[in-house]
């Protein structure tokens, strides 16, 4: 019974290891403006799959996914740009910090392919 249930779980772990890849490739890519409404005045690089974080005083807007019983995704737009992998469904978009209604307000991730977002912004009054 316990050769079983070891056997099971590296089958298990196998699976797992084999998606792992699939689960990292971004599904989603998009564009958010800066804040200053143009282009970049501080350039940030960072090094490919590393975290980075932005010059001190640098605003950074955070691109917010979410929709009902699944977890919030909050992905950084560092240099006005983002990719990442989400569930196959329709999520609601907004910006975190807020500056003004986003367009579009939702996207309808695949269950193939890639969905390329490029969101406006209407300023607050």
């Amino acid at each position: 019974m316990v050769r079983v249930g070891v056997t099971a779980a590296a089958a298990l772990a196998l699976l797992l290891a084999g998606s792992l890849d699939a689960t990292l490739t971004p599904n989603v890519r998009g564009t958010v403006p800066t804040p200053s409404g143009g282009g970049d005045t501080v350039s940030v690089k960072c090094f490919p799959d590393e975290p980075c974080d932005p010059p001190i005083g640098m605003v950074v807007t955070s691109v917010v996914f979410s929709r009902p019983g699944h977890a919030t995704v909050r992905i950084r737009a560092v240099g006005g740009s983002f990719a990442l992998h989400l569930v196959p469904g329709t999520y609601r978009i907004a910006l975190q910090p807020s500056s003004g209604a986003v367009s579009p307000t939702t996207v309808r991730v695949p269950r193939t392919g890639t969905v390329r977002l490029h969101l406006a912004v209407q300023p607050n009054p």
